[in-house]
């Protein structure tokens, strides 16, 4: 680690003496600014009924994209008629 800042180094030794619970991080052994990391994360089948339960019931009060929230929101069309 040598030629690290002061603080890079500090925080990666605490990192690895006080591991976070559910987050796997060591520094990369050919460059120290790199670091292998690992979050523990819900199963696949959680993640895909949480996608389907936002799709189903969208909140426009808290848009990703303002201008499709405001296009719900007017009653605008979501397709182009033919």
């Amino acid at each position: 680690m040598a030629g690290l800042p002061r603080r890079i180094i500090k925080e990666t030794q605490c990192l690895l003496a006080e591991p976070v619970p559910g987050i796997k991080a060591e520094p990369d052994v050919s460059n120290a600014r790199y670091f292998h990391v690992v979050i523990a994360g819900p199963q696949i089948c959680t993640v895909l009924l949480s996608t389907q339960a936002l799709l189903s019931a969208p909140n426009p009060d808290d848009p990703l994209a303002d201008d499709v929230a405001k296009q719900r929101s007017s009653g605008s069309p979501t397709k182009p008629k033919p």
